[in-house]
């Protein structure tokens, strides 16, 4: 099948995260390697939140990429990432932007309700309670909700398979299984609602690279199966490299954190 189709049979469509049977998406991502979810989202939530997104930024308020404090991610924080392999045992070769938004933090983009709808369908596939650790730290763990921005001009991420966080939960004695929801925020090509031409996000099948945001649509919570290998390819590279706009591709998560601060966030 070409990639249209195999993203087409990966898709299940459900408006709550209630509505979806957890057998028949474990189903679909051992027979695909990826899970996409359509309609917990809509693309007109996706627009909104991009567009107050845009409204309130400055690359003044970039941080360095490392140096806050654990507790810092429980406020909404700013910082750049470019980096290789040598930034930190663990981390990927990347070239982004992130935009921490904790859903109990204050809710400045108009995502809280975009992210605990991802996170309870991450909750969902771990076969843990759907509330747990989405609004509050639970258990020592925290959804680490945030924007991601991948400039115009080269922004990208190396290709990786998700090895790290699943060590951190083995570690953590937390039994259950990982999963990294990504919602679609962008989409490639030139029609209104794409963000940007070429480059993007893949995951590869088949010893090729699909491309999905040549077929998601803007709101779709895709999933990857682990094993995976995944990645951004370099964004618009024909384009000027700038700091100071949002242009290129924006994607969000809501990765499951060990609480490692010993603050108690507050309720917003």
């Amino acid at each position: 099948m070409n990639h249209r189709e195999l993203l087409d049979a990966a898709t299940v469509v459900a408006k709550r995260v209630e509505d979806i049977d957890r057998d028949e998406l474990v189903a679909k991502l051992d027979a695909f390697g990826t899970i996409v979810v359509r309609g917990l989202i809509t693309p007109e939530q996706v627009v909104a939140a991009k567009k107050r997104v845009r409204a309130q930024f400055t690359s003044d308020n970039d941080r360095p990429a490392t140096g806050e404090t654990p507790a810092d991610l429980y406020a909404n924080l700013q910082k750049f990432s470019v980096n290789g392999g040598d930034f930190r045992a663990n981390a990927h070769a990347q070239c982004l932007r992130s935009f921490y938004n904790p859903i109990f933090a204050n809710d400045v983009y108009g995502l809280r309700e975009i992210f605990r709808s991802a996170a309870r369908l991450r909750n969902l596939l771990s076969n843990v309670p759907l509330d747990w650790a989405v609004d509050q730290i639970q258990d020592g763990f925290w959804t680490a909700a945030r924007l991601h921005h991948y400039p115009a001009g080269g922004g990208f991420m190396e290709g990786h398979n998700e090895i790290h966080v699943p060590k951190v939960y083995e570690e953590a004695g937390l039994s259950i299984a990982y999963f990294q929801p990504l919602i679609v925020m962008s989409r490639r090509g030139t029609g209104p609602d794409c963000d940007f031409k070429t480059g993007g996000g893949y995951f590869v099948r088949d010893d090729e690279r699909v491309f999905y945001e040549d077929h998601c649509q803007l709101g779709d919570v895709l999933t990857y199966d682990t094993r995976v290998l995944h990645g951004v390819s370099e964004i618009d590279i024909d384009k000027r490299f700038r700091l100071d706009t949002l242009d290129g591709r924006f994607a969000a998560f809501v990765t499951l954190y060990k609480d490692l601060s010993g603050a108690k966030p507050k309720a917003n």
